[in-house]
């Protein structure tokens, strides 16, 4: 899990399938059957990682890491999450809406 003082190291692991969108406060990222998302809205915020399979709108995101915080409540779990992504809006159960910034 995450924890203060731990450091991330990232490598350049080549080009991958898939794509990087921009949400209007953080990042939503799918390649390769994996996805990273980062996410902030209604006094919430919403970050995770791990695989994902998608099948049209609908995504089953399997969480190696995923946390959410509501009003200062800290959540972890690696459940796995089905939301819906229609390349506008991500929804999912119990966390805000997070738009891709236009």
């Amino acid at each position: 899990m995450f924890g203060t003082g731990t450091v991330q190291k990232l490598a350049w692991a080549g080009p991958g399938d898939g794509d990087i969108y921009p949400l209007a406060d953080g990042a939503l990222a799918l390649v390769d059957g994996h996805f990273v998302i980062v996410g902030h809205a209604e006094e919430r915020a919403v970050a995770g990682s791990g695989g994902f399979v998608r099948a049209g709108n609908t995504l089953r995101l399997q969480p190696e890491r995923w946390f959410s915080v509501r009003h200062g409540n800290v959540q972890y779990t690696r459940e796995p999450v089905v939301a819906t992504f229609d390349g506008a809006t991500l929804k999912m159960p119990g966390q805000p809406l997070l738009s891709v910034k236009r």
